[in-house]
């Protein structure tokens, strides 16, 4: 008789330990690596909603200010003082805006500046950034560390 060849028990096993250890690896990078694209994406939008009130408020044909709010945990909305026009953004999960006891925004027109100069905090998981909102409508995002 002929024996197939065949892994023994201990093989298996062995193959079966690497296979966990790498997708346990696999795991923890993937999930750090959701939270870092998560928080990118916030602060990506927060940032383009500013500064899109700053152009809607520059260009305004209608005389409106335009308003960046924070409508309901997790969403920020963009409107004219009128309501005419409103986009609302909801932000990636897991993350939340610490609007640091201001929740709305109103850049006035002709000038584009915002009424006044504030900080945001928006924290993602274990990352955490800055925004300094100032006078004349400009954004400075700061990283730090929880």
């Amino acid at each position: 008789m002929h024996s197939k060849p065949a892994f023994t028990l201990i093989e298996t096993l062995v193959a079966i330990g690497i296979f966990v250890l790498l997708a346990a690896g696999g795991t923890t990078l993937y999930t750090s690596w959701l939270a870092i694209s998560h928080h990118s994406e916030a602060i990506a939008t927060i940032t383009e909603l500013f500064g899109e009130a700053e152009r809607n408020a520059l260009s305004s044909l209608s005389g409106s200010d335009w308003v960046v709010e924070q409508t309901s945990i997790g969403t920020v909305t963009l409107r004219d003082t009128a309501s005419h026009s409103v986009e609302t953004v909801a932000l990636p999960s897991g993350t939340t805006i610490n609007w640091n006891n201001k929740t709305i925004y109103t850049f006035t027109r002709p000038s584009g500046t915002v009424d006044t100069s504030g900080m945001l905090t928006v924290i993602n998981g274990n990352r955490q950034s800055n925004i300094t909102i100032r006078k004349n409508g400009t954004l400075d995002v700061n990283p730090t560390a929880l």
